[in-house]
C-alpha cells in the first residue's frame, strides 16, 4: 500500500500508513523505506526524505542499497541541491549504476545546469554506452542553456555511434480490445480521423492555455501533436461516452508538452485522464495533476 500511494504520487498517504505501522508495532524492512524515500522523492517532500534516510540505518540497522541511494539523489536533484545530490554519489558506500547517475543528468536537465549536465553524461554513458535517454537528456540540457551548438554536436555523437532512440509506445484497452500508438503511427486505420480530431482539439485547447511552451530539442525533433499519447488520448475520446474514464500505458517518461495538454484537456473535455509512464502514475482531473507537476 506505501509503494501503491507513492507511485500515485500521495506522499502524504504514504508517510502516514508507514506511522500506523510504527504504531502497531510492524517491523520496516528495506523495501518499505525505497517506497517511503521514492513518496518523498515524487511529492517534494525533501525534508521527511532525509530523516527516513537517516532513520533507515540508525534506528532499524538497515543499510542503504543503491536504489535508496538513487531515491535520495532524486530527492535532492528536484530540490535543486545538485552538489550535495553528486557528493552523495562520490561518497556513498556501495557502488553507483548507471541508474543513479542518470537520475542526476535528468536534475541537471531540470535544473538547467549544462555544465554539470556534460560531466554527469559522460559517468553514465561510462557504464551504458549506449544509452539513448542519456544523449537526449544530455541534447535537452544544453538546449534549455540556448547552447544550440552543443546540441548539434550530442545529436551528431548519436549518430556516429549509431545510438537509436526508444520510440515512444502508448497502450489503452477500449471494449476489449488493446489498441497501440507510436509516434506519427500512420498505420493505425483511423489515423486520419485522428490526426483531423486532434488538430482540432490542440487548437481548441490553445485557445484557454499556452499549451505549447519551453520546448526541448525532443520535442522540436518531432511534430508534438503525434506523439503516442496525444494519439492514444483522441483515439479514446472519439471511442468512448463523455465523462468515462481514459486510462493509457506508456513505455517512456511522459513529456512536459503532453502532460500540459492533458491538463487542458482533463478540463476542456470534463474528463477523468489516468497515464501509466515509465516511472508513475498521472491522473488528470479538472485541469489538474495528481503529481502536481513535479516529476
Amino acid at each position: 500500500m506505501i509503494a501503491a500511494y507513492a507511485f500515485h504520487g500521495q506522499g502524504e498517504e504514504a508517510i502516514h500508513l508507514f506511522e500506523e505501522m510504527q504504531g502497531r508495532g510492524l517491523e520496516a524492512n528495506e523495501v518499505t523505506f525505497l517506497s517511503l524515500l521514492y513518496a518523498c522523492s515524487h511529492c517534494g517532500l525533501r525534508k521527511k526524505g532525509m530523516e527516513l534516510f537517516e532513520m533507515m540505518e540508525k534506528q532499524c540497522g538497515l543499510k542503504p542499497s543503491v536504489q535508496h541511494y538513487t531515491c535520495m539523489v532524486d530527492l535532492l536533484g528536484r530540490s535543486g541541491c545538485l552538489s550535495e545530490a553528486e557528493d552523495m554519489i562520490r561518497s556513498m558506500r556501495v557502488k553507483p549504476d548507471a541508474a543513479i547517475w542518470k537520475t542526476l543528468l535528468s536534475a541537471c536537465k531540470i535544473n538547467k545546469e549544462a555544465d554539470m549536465a556534460q560531466r554527469i553524461a559522460e559517468e553514465v554513458l561510462r557504464l551504458q554506452p549506449q544509452d539513448s535517454s542519456s544523449y537526449v537528456l544530455l541534447a535537452n540540457a544544453h538546449a534549455s542553456a540556448g547552447r544550440w551548438k552543443d546540441v548539434s554536436e550530442v545529436w551528431k555523437a548519436m549518430r556516429d555511434k549509431n545510438v537509436k532512440k526508444e520510440p515512444g509506445v502508448s497502450w489503452l484497452e477500449i471494449k476489449n480490445q488493446v489498441h497501440q500508438f507510436c509516434m506519427s503511427d500512420k498505420y493505425h486505420p483511423e489515423y486520419e480521423k485522428i490526426e483531423s480530431y486532434l488538430k482540432e482539439l490542440i487548437a481548441e485547447i490553445k485557445k484557454k492555455a499556452s499549451v505549447l511552451h519551453d520546448m526541448g530539442v525532443e520535442e522540436k525533433e518531432y511534430n508534438l501533436t503525434h506523439h503516442s499519447e496525444k494519439l492514444a488520448v483522441a483515439f479514446a475520446l472519439m471511442h468512448t461516452p463523455p465523462g468515462m474514464p481514459i486510462r493509457i500505458m506508456k513505455n517512456l517518461r511522459i513529456c512536459g508538452d503532453c502532460h500540459a495538454a492533458f491538463r487542458c484537456i482533463s478540463e476542456v473535455r470534463n474528463s477523468e485522464i489516468v497515464v501509466r509512464d515509465g516511472s508513475r502514475f498521472h491522473h488528470f482531473r479538472n485541469g489538474k495533476c495528481s503529481c502536481g507537476d513535479y516529476w
